[in-house]
């Protein structure tokens, strides 16, 4: 089947000029900034003092710009050769958080650890379990990551009261602003920028409307003191410099977390080959099948340095699918960004004045970013599924995973359905939601498979 074509500035072995490389950099940074969360939220479960919790960020950081290196590294043939920007992971985000609350940092390592090496022992089975990294698997699976995201970016925009702004302090979580209709505002104003730059700007911007809508925002926000007062002290405060503190691991593991942690790890490996399929899709105007030797060897590094980042004092690490999005969304998947990426990254980490200061985006601004990629996302998964010239059974499996999984949003409370372990967590929706839509995925692909070849019929 031919694909639509789409806007490409660079593909994965492009060449930028040193403007572009060090531009896209700092896109995908400001655009991330908003997984900084993850480490923040453990830290304070985990009870860890302000000190702690920003060499626990800064030490994950690290980890992060590392991963993120080896994923894009060709030769020798150690992964996957492409521009997977890697920061905490989002399967294991809810996990850890739990996991802090009941048992600290020795059981967020434990099951880091646990599940890195059930993502280690799955990764030979993945030609063996190829049903579930099939181009279908993974244009549905970046359907759904692309509704999550757009939903979630819905919400800070336009709900950003709900939301709170992170800083690393005592008090970690402070007000959003005093006036959340001047945040709503500037995330709203934010994403108009987007929109505009995308449609109507001059060639040479579009490759960065995301970096420049975030910027528009953010000062918009500054202007009408959308950003807390307190959070402004808190980066005047912070030293410019800080060597990070090597945290010394313990490890522990309640057997209660088993099934958890291998779901999330299953999770995490169908997620990674989605997110590698986008790449390899990128630059070829056929569908194409899913490199699974590819798929093995970058997950293979993203578990070994997921599992060894723990001996450091890391936090999980896995591919960011709102940076594989960013790529979509303005056309550059070249591997050099990841570099540049890498060394920003690694920059903040030993800056706290560097990182505060990036963490004073303010969320309505940031969901802006996600809700635009999000809908890139999604109709990068729709159109790839081709359901115009699919099966009536494949449409109807398609529609009711759908439904279910956008019923996290809809009706959220009916999935809470485990209070045993989920009832700690404030972020229920997006652990069972992940959950469920790849469960129903696994289903629809076993139940359609052997109906591809046969002849449409009409849904009448």
């Amino acid at each position: 089947m031919q694909q639509k074509k789409r806007m490409i500035f660079y593909t994965t072995a492009g060449d930028p000029n040193w403007k572009d490389q060090l531009l896209l950099g700092v896109q995908l940074l400001v655009t991330s900034m908003v997984m900084i969360a993850g480490p923040i939220l453990v830290g304070q479960s985990a009870g860890l003092s302000a000190n702690e919790i920003s060499s626990f960020i800064s030490i994950s950081l690290i980890v992060s710009a590392l991963a993120t290196v080896l994923q894009a590294i060709v030769k020798p043939p150690i992964s996957a050769g492409q521009l997977l920007p890697t920061v905490t992971s989002t399967p294991y985000c809810i996990l850890s958080i739990v996991a802090a609350r009941q048992g600290g940092l020795s059981l967020v390592y434990g099951i880091t650890l646990v599940g890195a090496l059930i993502q280690i022992a799955i990764t030979p089975l993945i030609r063996r379990w190829a049903l579930l990294f099939t181009k279908e698997a993974a244009a549905f699976t970046i359907l759904m990551l692309g509704f999550w995201l757009g939903a979630l970016g819905f919400h800070a925009i336009f709900h950003p009261y709900r939301f709170e702004q992170f800083t690393i302090h005592t008090r970690l979580l402070l007000p959003l602003t005093s006036d959340p209709h001047s945040s709503a505002f500037a995330g709203i104003a934010s994403l108009i920028v987007m929109l505009l730059c995308r449609l109507w700007s001059p060639h040479s911007l579009r490759l960065y409307f995301i970096l420049i809508g975030i910027v528009a925002g953010w000062i918009i926000a500054f202007v009408n003191q959308a950003i807390p007062n307190n959070q402004l002290a808190l980066v005047t405060a912070a030293p410019w410099i800080q060597i990070p503190h090597l945290i010394r691991p313990t490890y522990s593991f309640h057997t209660a977390l088993l099934f958890p942690v291998i779901c999330t790890a299953l999770i995490a490996c169908v997620e990674y080959g989605a997110l590698f399929y986008v790449n390899q899709q990128a630059v070829s105007e056929e569908s194409i099948d899913p490199d699974l030797t590819r798929i093995r060897r970058g997950n293979l590094c993203a578990s070994l340095l997921s599992g060894l980042g723990t001996s450091v004092g890391a936090m999980a690490q896995q591919p960011l699918p709102l940076g594989v999005g960013l790529s979509v969304t303005v056309g550059a998947y070249c591997r050099r960004t990841a570099y540049v990426f890498s060394g920003l990254l690694l920059l903040i980490s030993f800056s706290p004045k560097l990182l505060m200061f990036f963490l004073t985006i303010p969320v309505s601004v940031s969901g802006a970013a996600l809700f635009f990629i999000g809908a890139i996302l999604f109709m990068w998964g729709l159109n790839s599924l081709n359901l115009e010239h699919a099966h009536i059974r494949k449409l109807y499996a398609v529609a009711l995973s759908f439904l279910i999984g956008i019923s996290t949003e809809i009706l959220p409370s009916v999935l809470k359905i485990s209070p045993g372990f989920y009832a700690h967590s404030k972020l229920t929706d997006l652990s069972l939601f992940i959950s469920l839509f790849s469960l129903l995925l696994w289903m629809r692909l076993l139940s359609v498979k052997k109906y591809e070849n046969t002849e449409p019929r009409s849904l009448s």
